[in-house]
């Protein structure tokens, strides 16, 4: 090879290199998942003692019994805190159960005391499905969160910071309701208003043979069979598991529930599910949702229900807690039993979460159980292969889905169950467990808003080592997204049991210890790949250093005082910020006789307001609208106004009419670019309609951008617009 030869090839070679430098650089960039557990159900533990006399959920200004009181809708109080949020490192909020339930707790966990009325529930005790806090049922228009419109409003700012939104979606069970007596031959059991408030006219009743287990075993209240393929009594193989289900409320029977009711073929439950979960999604913009209670659904109807409409493809994350499977089990119920094998179809690791609830609580927990040999044992060590599968002896109680399926795993140290428990991971114990899930370096860790926030009533205020919980959790985020990418090498566990040590192979390949004694620092060599001579510096406030020496690696991990036992080691000048990227959303309002919002008639009406921000384009359209019988003169105007918050002046600013062959075109307004953020309302007017029916069902859809940040006069005041009509239009 001459020398112009070897010129060109170095010029080649070093060309290569930028690219790939600038590739690694813009990877690093982007923010890695992290989801923010966006509410909580549970009593408040000020670290001794349960405060058990307030309702066990979020404040809401109507709960007299809240803790603590507040004047501000949660809804509302997400939004505000949108921006900090994605900047902190967060990528997605899990929401909570977004219909109207019925039923609500306060009281120990052996004394419950019940508050009946949709403002007391936190989600999971289901009342409408179709209800998003905008129809005068349950003693209120507003869920315990705010109205729907300060939902759509919350959603549209998370999406402005480019957060993910994810709906919890309580598909096997509804609240109890005690005073209804079912009447043959139809036992009507649950009965919603219509748009016009009428009662008994609302989308999707619920029957007695709707459910397995109707409450009460009301006398002559049939009920159904119990579904199959349940996973609480059956395994992935189809045998038993010789274990019962538990139950909430009346549980559906989505496979063995009455079938054809009220001329909607299939299973009457299972279709109308499948119909409400399309709805919801496309009504409210998220990205993807929690499946509750999996392990009483049948995965026969949830594999269809997650593949139908907007469903199919979004992210979702399920809950099977109460099943008894094994790790090798759960990766066949996702993958073989649902055939769902994408990194979109994920689960809670809440086997993983038992070893590391009982690190967090544990002085001197035996850290030997973390290595990934041990914690795949009876599956396959995905997570580290070199290592396999060892059997752990005693400890063989710790698993981890993680381990053995990476792509489809949401770790957790406290979540909805443990954290409302009597029992969960305290502040002052937690952080050992999230430093384990945010450097391991697999899965997607999800971290509850009431470890992270310092709102009153909640954990992150709480001072460890001279900061805030928050400040922690944040470091450790940052760590998570900018330090610890790649797999993971170099397993190591000390001879006492106190320490575990792994080194990332990605990036600047760092390494991370975590220690369990409670009482003392302890001293510890671990073996290491990075290159002889590199100092390596803690990243987690701890103020370590230390010098890579003939392939390991001393240093002294402190004592796990407070949770903070552990050390995130990697070369000095590692920098970073998160991408804060602004998103439109894109949501729906179908208006039709049995939902919320009345259908069209010869009155201008108020369907939607939405919260938009300035120098930004509203694209509204009709996607569909009734047209039978109408003449060409016919049509529905559709107009654009400026709205204040108390809903009390609109100014209209832009218009057009929709004939019977104009559905899907578009309507186009650009705010101005230097007025505030605020609210643009929605309304719709039938001109030349047949004079026999009057009203015309339409689905109205809008596409808009949200502010990233709040006014000072944010907080809503309008909760419901269903009487907001123009006579005079």
């Amino acid at each position: 090879m001459n020398n112009n030869n070897i010129v060109y090839l170095f010029k080649r070679i070093i060309v290569c290199l930028f690219i790939i430098t600038c590739l690694c650089n813009s990877v690093s960039a982007q923010n890695k998942k992290v989801i923010l557990l966006g509410f909580y159900v549970g009593n408040y533990n000020d670290g001794t003692t349960l405060i058990t006399t307030a309702t066990q959920a979020v404040p809401c200004p109507l709960d007299s019994n809240s803790f603590p009181k507040t004047n501000t809708w949660f809804y509302d109080r997400l939004a505000q805190q949108a921006n900090a949020i994605a900047a902190h490192g967060f990528t997605a909020i899990w929401l909570p159960a977004m219909s109207k339930g019925g039923l609500g707790f306060s009281g120990p966990a052996d004394k419950l005391v019940f508050h009946r009325g949709g403002i007391y529930d936190s989600g999971y005790g289901v009342f409408d499905h179709y209800d998003l806090g905008d129809k005068l049922q349950m003693g209120n228009y507003q869920t315990r969160y705010g109205s729907r419109t300060q939902l759509t409003r919350c959603v549209a700012m998370l999406r402005a910071n480019g957060l993910d939104a994810y709906e919890d979606f309580v598909t096997n069970q509804l609240s109890i309701l005690s005073n209804v007596k079912p009447v043959a031959p139809a036992y009507l059991w649950y009965q919603y208003k219509n748009a016009f408030d009428s009662v008994g006219g609302g989308r999707f009743s619920k029957y007695t043979l709707d459910f397995h287990n109707p409450p009460g075993g009301k006398p002559g209240s049939p009920r159904g069979a119990q579904d199959p393929d349940v996973p609480a009594t059956t395994y992935p193989d189809g045998s038993p598991t010789g274990q019962k289900e538990g139950y909430f409320g009346p549980d559906f029977a989505h496979i063995t529930g009455q079938q054809n009711a009220n001329g909607s073929p299939g299973v009457w439950c299972s279709t109308q599910l499948d119909l409400w979960g399309d709805w919801l999604i496309k009504a409210t913009g998220i990205q993807g949702y929690r499946l509750d209670d999996a392990s009483g659904i049948s995965w026969d109807f949830l594999k269809e229900f997650v593949n139908y409409g907007a469903m199919k493809g979004k992210f979702s994350v399920t809950e099977l807690a109460g099943s008894p499977f094994g790790v090798a089990q759960l990766k066949t119920w996702m993958q073989t039993n649902m055939d769902q094998s994408g990194s979109n179809f994920t689960m809670f690791d809440q086997v993983l979460q038992g070893a590391l609830s009982a690190l967090c609580k544990t002085n001197k927990f035996y850290m030997p159980a973390f290595q990934t040999k041990y914690m795949s044992y009876g599956a396959t060590n995905e997570m580290n292969p070199a290592a396999g599968s060892q059997n752990p002896g005693a400890y063989d109680i710790y698993r981890s889905l993680l381990v053995t399926d990476t792509a489809q795993v949401v770790t957790v140290v406290n979540e909805v169950d443990s954290e409302s428990g009597p029992n969960p991971v305290l502040p002052k114990q937690c952080l050992i467990g999230y430093a384990y899930i945010l450097t391991i370096g697999f899965g997607i860790p999800c971290i509850p808003y009431r470890d992270w926030s310092t709102d009153a009533g909640c954990y992150g205020g709480t001072i460890i080592d001279a900061n805030k919980l928050n400040y922690h959790l944040n470091k450790l985020i940052w760590c998570h997204n900018f330090i610890c990418s790649g797999g993971i090498t170099n397993e190591y566990s000390a001879s006492n049991g106190w320490i575990y040590s792994f080194q990332k192979t990605g990036g600047k390949q760092a390494v991370v210890l975590l220690n369990s004694n409670q009482d003392a620092d302890v001293p510890v060599t671990v073996p290491t790949s990075i290159p002889n001579g590199t100092v390596l510096t803690d990243y987690t406030d701890h103020h370590i250093t230390a010098t890579v020496t003939n392939g390991t690696l001393t240093v002294t991990v402190p004592a796990n005082k407070n949770g903070r036992g552990y050390l995130v080691m990697a070369p000095a000048g590692i920098t970073g910020t998160f991408a804060v990227n602004k998103t439109s959303v894109t949501q729906e309002w179908d208006a039709a006789d049995d939902l919320s919002i009345p259908p069209a008639n010869d009155k201008m009406h108020e369907v939607c307001r939405i919260w938009v921000d300035g120098g930004q384009t509203i694209t509204s359209t009709l996607l569909a609208y009734n047209i039978k019988n109408w003449n060409k003169r016919a049509n529905l105007l559709v107009e654009i106004d400026r709205s204040s918050l108390d809903n009390k002046t609109n100014i209209a600013v832009a218009s057009r009419t929709f004939n019977a062959k104009q559905q899907k075109q578009l309507l186009n307004y650009i705010t101005p670019a230097n007025v505030t953020p605020g609210y643009y309302s929605i309304w719709v007017k039938g001109n030349n309609l047949p004079a026999k029916s009057g009203y015309e069902w339409f689905n109205l859809q809008s596409t808009y951008t949200a502010p990233q940040t709040v006014t000072a006069d944010f907080t809503d005041t309008v909760p419901v617009l269903k009487y907001a009509t123009k006579h005079n239009r």
